[in-house]
């Protein structure tokens, strides 16, 4: 009975497991590569890269965490608030399906 329930416990943290992986693989396809965005400092349209590796990562370990991997105003304004991550992060809700999101080309 106690293999029963240990055996049945494992199986449950594997399927766990199994699915915060299947997230992590599905985050990372789907904010890799070229966004667009607005600067907020500028108000103009820049080219930004999500961090997509570390956001894998860390859907895999909880929530996922939005961080810029690369932008086109850098390296001269590589030290600015990243403020345009709350219009990305505002754009792809949960529920939101990944075809709807605006990928520059």
């Amino acid at each position: 009975m106690e293999m029963t329930i240990l055996i049945a416990l494992l199986i449950l943290a594997a399927v766990y497991l199994g699915f915060r992986v299947v997230g992590g693989y599905r985050s990372y396809h789907e904010f890799r590569g070229p966004l667009l965005a607005i600067c907020p400092e500028t108000k103009k349209s820049v080219l930004v890269e999500l961090a997509a590796e570390k956001m894998a990562m860390k859907t895999v370990l909880g929530k996922p965490h939005f961080r810029l991997k690369k932008c086109s105003r850098w390296p001269e304004r590589e030290g600015c608030g990243q403020e345009c991550l709350q219009e990305i992060e505002g754009r792809f809700p949960e529920s939101e399906p990944s075809s709807t999101r605006k990928k520059a080309s």
